[in-house]
């Protein structure tokens, strides 16, 4: 406290501190730097937030301030208002007071009031017209949280919550991610309060501690994010949350009061995506079952999405999956765990799909001529494609057909005839062999050709 001289005469201040006990007990009070004084004409007090007030005027003799226990004002009757203690070595018939109100630049009066003194009171707690001091109103500050993988880099915003008053410098201190977390950069974008505000920012990296120092022309006066903090996380951090915590603040060079909420990184490991095939060569229709083999990270993996290489796809751990036009596939699977992270591996042309060999129709029969009625024994002779042949279809020429490898016809009229033979393969391939007037029926009428008749 500070105080206007009257004439040049002395006056009396007391710095009194309550210390427990009977509030109207002068013993409960601890009475510090004594200053003789003749008369009192003001008394100026200096605020944290940088107000300055002038709250009581020529009231005689008191030494007065604002009542505190270890520090922290005092609100005796719990009506939200804090009381002022002033201490009255003399008699004094009343105080004037001048109720203010700080409007954030500078103390507005609202009210003049004159409160009587009480008989020869040692202590008198004065309230008055809703006044109260202003409370040292603390920064509240917040490290928001973040999730990176390992290895990569992640962004940790700083954020003000409450802004106690304008702001032109800010000095921040961090610790508890040394060792986990690597510091690349401070990130002040146009998205940040220093960004927005053109302010300048230096920092200091130490060991266990990293320092921060911001000022601008242009006052920080509202909430949101001051900055971004631009961390590496270590290959070898297993899973985990690493704390980032606010240590130190310091505004203006004298705000020092803050409330400060930790952040930090959960550290986790993404999935590693990987297959296998029970096959990736083979002839169509090319039927191909992929396992899935990933690896889980910090969580586990719960979506599996396939890619053919065909423009078909697929979901879920084991699927199969059938190609139908020859040519090289590259197949691709992304998974993804519950905590959104994923991993793809591509395997480029993993397929490879092969137009099958067709088979060939062939026979032979037991005799070509004779007279009839004429008896021949065919057998097939046909060789097998890609696949196993599955029918035998014949055709005698005397409008007669059969099924099956090995057969047999009577032919029962003279005559020359063709004699066909298809084969179809387990896939549907097929082949057919036509032998033009291949079987001979003779009579002892001559030649007859009954195909021509």
């Amino acid at each position: 406290f500070t105080t206007d001289l009257n004439d040049n005469k002395k006056m009396i201040i007391k710095n009194t501190e309550y210390s427990g006990g009977d509030i109207t007990n002068s013993g409960s009070y601890i009475t510090q730097n004594i200053f003789l004084l003749e008369r009192i004409d003001a008394v100026t007090i200096y605020h944290n937030d940088g107000g300055v007030s002038f709250d009581t005027s020529r009231s005689g003799y008191p030494s007065k301030v604002q009542s505190n226990f270890n520090g922290v004002p005092l609100d005796f009757d719990s009506d939200g208002y804090k009381e002022l203690l002033v201490s009255t070595p003399y008699m004094m018939e009343s105080y004037t007071v001048f109720t203010m109100h700080w409007n954030g630049a500078d103390w507005d009066t609202t009210s003049i009031e004159v409160i009587q003194n009480q008989l020869h009171p040692i202590v008198t707690l004065l309230e008055y017209g809703g006044h109260y001091f202003p409370d040292i109103i603390p920064a509240e500050l917040s490290v928001a949280e973040a999730g990176a993988v390992h290895g990569d880099t992640v962004l940790v915003d700083i954020i003000i919550d409450e802004v106690p008053s304008g702001l032109s410098s800010i000095d921040l201190s961090f610790a508890g991610f040394h060792g986990k977390l690597t510091m690349v950069d401070i990130i002040a974008d146009g998205s940040s309060l220093m960004g927005s505000n053109g302010w300048a920012i230096q920092y200091n990296d130490t060991e266990d501690l990293l320092i921060t120092a911001a000022a601008g022309a242009q006052d920080i006066d509202q909430s949101g994010k001051l900055f971004s903090l631009k961390l590496a996380v270590n290959d070898t951090v297993a899973s985990q949350f690493v704390p980032v915590e606010i240590v130190h603040y310091l505004g203006n060079d004298n705000l020092e009061e803050y409330i400060a909420t930790s952040g930090g990184v959960q550290v986790v490991w993404g999935p590693t995506a990987n297959f296998i095939s029970d096959t990736t060569t083979g002839y169509l229709p090319l039927t191909i079952s992929f396992t899935d083999t990933s690896e889980i990270g910090t969580y586990d993996i719960n979506q599996w999405v396939w890619d053919f290489g065909d423009d078909a796809t697929a979901e879920g751990t084991n699927v199969q999956h059938t190609y139908y036009q020859d040519g090289n596939y590259t197949v691709a699977l992304v998974v993804t765990d519950e905590f959104g992270l994923s991993d793809t591996l591509t395997m480029v042309d993993y397929i490879t799909a092969l137009h099958p060999v067709y088979p060939q129709a062939g026979f032979s029969a037991s005799l070509t001529s004779g007279d009839y009625p004429l008896t021949v024994a065919f057998t097939d002779t046909s060789q097998a494609g890609t696949y196993a042949i599955t029918n035998w279809i014949w055709d005698f020429g005397n409008d007669s057909t059969g099924i099956g490898t090995d057969v047999s016809m009577s032919y029962h009229r003279p005559g020359v005839y063709d004699v066909g033979l298809t084969v179809i393969d387990e896939y549907s391939l097929s082949d057919t062999l036509i032998k033009y007037s291949y079987i001979q029926v003779d009579t002892i009428f001559g030649d007859i050709d009954y195909n021509e008749i």
